[in-house]
């Protein structure tokens, strides 16, 4: 992952867009199979190179005075948190649509349950728009998705020649 990174600061510094590949974790035999891959070597990340068509404005960052800390760690209260975020992502707010409300409804109930859901739909209701995190975990990279297939995940570990997730039960392997 760091030679990921690399990869994309020397990249972009020639004038090449970057974009990881994040479903990689969900096709692994795919594209062990696809890279001809030996036992023993498991991709982390995929990354695409190119020349964009156009150059993406730049995203607007946390401030400095956030994230650096000064020889000591200093935590921020909760408001602070809130106000630095909300400022970040002034002007990205969503419309509400009877779909996405369902969406995330759905999403919150398998999640967190009926209580969950209710507080979330009131937070939208009070807002009067559904916000950056509700957006991105409620209907782009939904929340109730992300475990889906994790039982499979020790066999898949197995097919590429890691025996990490065998554990020993009186003397048996499991």
């Amino acid at each position: 992952i760091l030679c990921a990174q690399n990869l994309c600061t020397a990249a972009d510094a020639m004038g090449l867009g970057s974009v990881y590949i994040g479903a990689v974790i969900e096709f692994l035999s795919d594209v062990r199979d696809m890279f001809q891959l030996p036992k023993g070597v498991l991709p982390i990340v995929l990354l695409c190179l190119g020349y964009p068509e156009t150059r993406p404005q730049p995203q607007k960052k946390l401030g400095v005075d956030v994230i650096v800390h000064p020889e000591r760690y200093c935590e921020m209260e909760d408001q602070e948190i809130v106000d630095t975020f909300s400022e970040k992502y002034h002007g990205q707010e969503l419309e509400i649509t009877e779909e996405r409300l369902e969406t995330i409804t759905e999403v919150c109930r398998e999640v967190h349950g009926e209580e969950f859901a209710s507080r979330c739909l009131a937070r939208i209701d009070e807002i009067g728009y559904i916000n950056r995190a509700q957006r991105d975990f409620g209907l782009e990279c939904r929340a109730d998705s992300m475990l889906v297939g994790n039982e499979v995940y020790p066999e898949i570990m197995e097919e590429f020649g890691f025996g990490w997730f065998q554990v020993e039960d009186e003397g048996e392997s499991v």
